[in-house]
């Protein structure tokens, strides 16, 4: 895109560019000083276009591009099309397969994937997060019993 747009810059005359907008900010000046007001929504192309300089400014011509809002859509339809050539993605998906809004309800999403772990797993994620640090900091315990289980006294070294 940026080489493209270098390029057609390098062919610009500075001077009729600078010539071009004097133009425009002429003809932008003539139409304020003989209107009271000028509304960007209402446009009488034969008195005044103000489009028209947009219309001739430098354009950049563009391949298709990865929108990273759809990566998990396009890599989905690649490995599809690896898989059967045949295959032809479908033009009005626009994300990826999410869970039908009927099936969130209680009763039903247990029996999707999405649904509910199984309870060895809520056990096993219960031990893996359990902490036996105390969050108050106005009543927690100072006695050497507890300081001794949270840090235990490392090994003693002897030099002979």
């Amino acid at each position: 895109i940026v080489l493209n747009i270098n390029k057609q810059i390098d062919q610009l005359d500075s001077k009729d560019l600078h010539n071009r907008k004097l133009n425009d900010y002429d003809k932008y000046l003539n139409i304020t000083n003989s209107k009271t007001a000028i509304f960007n929504d209402i446009i009488i192309e034969s008195e005044y276009d103000p489009l028209e300089p947009n219309r001739n400014c430098i354009k950049a011509k563009v391949n298709k591009l990865n929108d990273p809002t759809k990566l998990n859509q396009l890599k989905a339809e690649l490995e599809q099309s690896m898989l059967d050539p045949s295959y032809k993605p479908n033009t009005k998906t626009l994300s990826k397969y999410t869970l039908p809004v009927q099936q969130w309800a209680t009763g039903k999403i247990e029996a999707t994937p999405y649904g509910m772990p199984p309870k060895t797993m809520s056990e096993m994620s219960k031990r893996r997060t359990h902490s036996n640090i105390i969050f108050d900091h106005f009543d927690y315990p100072k006695n050497n019993e507890y300081i001794n289980n949270e840090m235990p006294v490392g090994k003693r070294t002897f030099i002979k």
